[in-house]
């Protein structure tokens, strides 16, 4: 009885090698991971800081554009400005001439939108270059111009069909006849379509709505 027990003593000791063993592996893994994670962390931070650098620098050139088309208007003389209509070739640096700008650069492009008064800007955000960029960005955007005038009774409602955008033109005489639509909601128009000069659109003057 004695001896059987001392022997069953004896076997289970010899378990304290294999489980040091292994807990030795687990904290050697977790180390090597713990070193991983923490040698990774600042490339991944820097990536980060890189890309919105670049989304900054990005916005910045069309800014520019946005500068320059305005300028074109109130002052077309004025140095970089982009006169309407657009000139062809398209001036520098609005034809995708890099552009240095603190920690990188952009190349931003100005060409003519889907509409006569649309002008679309696609701007390219580089760090901290274009030759070796470690971040590029790309914003483009649609911008419409706007023509401010004195109002003179007619009321001009823009209208999405499947031809594009499309303007509807309410004289004094037909507001009676013709009511203005809310906003989203879905009509139907009959009336000559032309081209409307000074505006640079096609409109329909309404006699039905």
């Amino acid at each position: 009885m004695k001896a059987s027990l001392a022997r069953r003593h004896g076997s289970e000791a010899g378990i304290a090698l294999p489980m040091t063993l292994i807990l030795m592996m687990l904290v050697t893994a977790l180390t090597v991971a713990f070193l991983a994670f923490t040698s990774a962390e600042p490339v991944i931070a820097s990536n980060q800081m890189a890309n919105a650098q670049a989304r900054a620098i990005a916005e910045s050139g069309v800014e520019r554009a946005l500068w320059a088309l305005t300028k074109g208007d109130a002052d077309p003389a004025a140095n970089g400005a982009l006169v309407d209509p657009l000139p062809a070739p398209v001036p520098a640096p609005y034809n995708g001439t890099y552009v240095a700008v603190g920690v990188g650069g952009f190349k931003v492009t100005v060409t003519n939108g889907p509409a006569v008064n649309e002008r679309t800007i696609t701007s390219l955000g580089y760090v901290p270059n274009d030759a070796n960029p470690t971040a590029i960005k790309k914003i483009q955007t649609v911008v419409t111009k706007v023509k401010f005038e004195a109002f003179d009774g007619d009321v001009h409602v823009a209208l999405r069909t499947a031809d594009g955008e499309l303007v509807v033109e309410v004289i004094p005489q037909d507001r009676a006849a013709v009511p203005i639509p809310e906003t989203g909601s879905r009509v139907t128009v009959v009336g000559p379509k032309v081209w409307d000069t000074a505006h640079g659109w096609p409109e329909i003057h309404s006699t039905e709505s």
